[in-house]
């Protein structure tokens, strides 16, 4: 997997920071998404029964611009 993060344990950063305050921005940032195409920002999706792909992106500023590392599929 990209940049070595095993999904099983990055969910609950997720479940932890979103909704509300949407995810940790720092570095790397893991953000769920509903495709696998890292430019597409504004479609993401925290239900994990409808996303079917999370991209990796390191960030240090805030979420509209990420530098994208990889993604993977469930």
């Amino acid at each position: 997997m990209s940049a070595g993060i095993d999904i099983d344990n990055a969910m609950p950063l997720i479940e932890n920071n979103t909704i509300s305050g949407g995810p940790v921005i720092g570095s790397p940032t893991i953000i769920l998404m509903d495709d696998s195409q890292p430019d597409i920002v504004n479609d993401i999706l925290f239900s994990g029964s409808t996303v079917n792909s999370y991209c990796i992106y390191e960030s240090d500023k805030n979420i509209s611009s990420p530098t994208y590392i990889g993604n993977n599929d469930f």
